[in-house]
């Protein structure tokens, strides 16, 4: 046998031995597909995989770290962010004011975590990925920080009422650097606290143990808890993203098919035939002396290539089919984010093409599940307001505003029931048109100025020859 058999027998065996591996291979992954397919499945009947018999809620571990992926989904995710985006609009519009300016109670602290246009959004936005968000109210100092989800590691409820929580546990690392040499490496150190919920501390009657497990229990701070998406008997809340995690996905992964089938129908741009062989080689030569570059990498582009094909030989051009790619076909994987974030659909993809008065208003049952929000908040509020001693007087905007020629219409229309007042009519016509009017009253309208006569003096008209007056009394002819 020679040495070129010998060589050929040898990479013949390497192949099959390849060809014996990629079929094992493919048969592992399939077998890995199948498990991870049927875990989605498990996880859309158990959520988060938390849940065992005789369990009755979600452990919080779990929640927490799904809150990872929540958060992560905000942050990278257009969609995602997008959704929540118009969430947050819609439930604290352009900020809630929270007191007037001036007031002693509106304390840096309040203002940082609660009563600016930033943080309103900074709580939807982290209530939206962690599900919960709790305030540790200092009542002795008058002072107010919010928590990281991921601090709180365990919670004291009442016997057989999990939805009664009495104590919540912070666990933290606290870093402390000398301030004798503030150029020192910080110290880490870790700490655990228990502090009250607020129906414990205002429960003047209940126990109040000094230490809970071996630490301490801070009875002059004061945890308040929002929590969405709770049912009944559990504890914590689950974020609002949690149920379109896999279909923001399915929605992503159908865009990058799209784009990949697109690049495949775009490699070959134009098709040349010879009937001759000399032919093709005279092409040949012409084309292929200077192939295309990627302007930005400088290597040779994939993109827009000729193919060039012998006599008989024909390749139907791809190019054609890149109609039969439609984005808009993944619409009802994007609707699906947008029911379970309860926004319209257009509005959250941003889609000029969509019907304009459906995307400027909201259906009756969304509105109503956005004022929801806004009441929750409103019930924590007013826990905080009690705590620091101040009262809760907010008027949360309205959820959707209509378009302005709508809106003038309407008040038009009521006007002219005659119920309304015009000073009333006046009011809401300035609110529609957003203007801005520090006159309580329209002002009064000044009398027109007497026409000058010859001498400057003010020129009295004389009386008409048919004046009804005289005329009734019988003093002046009636004259055709």
């Amino acid at each position: 046998m020679t040495t070129e058999a010998t060589e050929h027998t040898q990479l013949t065996e390497t192949v099959r031995h390849l060809e014996t591996q990629m079929e094992l291979l493919e048969e592992r992954n399939s077998d890995l597909m199948t498990q991870v397919a049927l875990a989605v499945d498990d996880l859309g009947w158990k959520p988060l995989g938390g849940l065992t018999e005789g369990d009755d809620q979600i452990p919080l571990s779990n929640i927490q770290s799904t809150a990872e992926t929540c958060r992560a989904l905000i942050t990278v995710n257009p969609l995602i962010k997008r959704a929540v985006a118009v969430r947050t609009s819609y439930i604290w519009g352009e900020g809630v004011q929270i007191g007037a300016e001036g007031d002693a109670w509106r304390t840096p602290s309040l203002v940082r975590v609660l009563a600016s246009p930033q943080a309103q959004y900074e709580l939807e936005r982290s209530l939206a990925g962690d599900g919960n968000v709790s305030f540790l109210v200092d009542v002795a100092r008058k002072k107010i920080q919010r928590l990281p989800f991921r601090q709180l590691t365990a919670t004291i409820t009442a016997p057989g009422d999990d939805e009664d929580v009495w104590f919540y546990r912070r666990s933290w690392n606290e870093e402390v650097r000398p301030f004798a040499d503030p150029s020192a490496a910080p110290e880490a150190v870790q700490r655990r606290e228990w502090y009250p919920s607020y129906d414990r501390y205002k429960d003047d009657g209940a126990d109040k143990p000094k230490t809970i497990a071996g630490d301490a229990v801070d009875y002059s701070k004061v945890v308040v808890t929002v929590s969405a998406n709770k049912l009944a008997g559990w504890t914590w809340g689950l974020p609002d993203v949690f149920p379109v995690i896999f279909w923001s996905q399915a929605y992503k992964e159908f865009l990058e098919d799209c784009k990949k089938l697109l690049k495949s129908y775009a490699q070959y741009a134009w098709k040349v035939t010879s009937a001759t062989g000399k032919g093709q080689k005279a092409v040949a030569s012409k084309i292929a002396d200077q192939p295309l570059r990627d302007p930005m990498t400088g290597g040779y582009a994939n993109v827009g290539n000729t193919a060039v094909l012998g006599a008989g030989q024909d390749l139907s051009a791809l190019g054609k089919n890149s109609s039969s790619v439609n984005f808009n076909e993944g619409r009802a994987l994007a609707a699906l984010v947008a029911a379970g974030l309860e926004v319209p659909l257009p509005v959250m993809l941003s889609d000029p093409s969509g019907n304009a008065a459906n995307s400027e208003s909201l259906e009756p049952v969304t509105g109503m599940a956005m004022k929801a929000r806004q009441r929750l908040w409103d019930a924590a509020g007013r826990q905080i307001a009690d705590l620091l001693g101040f009262e809760w007087d907010v008027v949360w905007p309205p959820v959707t505003t209509e378009p302005t020629h709508r809106l003038i219409q309407a008040i038009t229309m009521a006007d002219g029931t005659g119920m309304l007042y015009p000073e009333e009519v006046r009011a809401m016509l300035l609110r529609a048109l957003d203007y801005d009017s520090d006159r309580e009253e329209p002002p009064e309208p000044a009398p027109p100025a007497p026409a000058p006569g010859a001498d400057g003096m003010a020129q009295v008209e004389p009386p008409s020859y048919g004046d009804h007056e005289l005329r009734d009394e019988g003093l002046q002819a009636h004259t055709d």
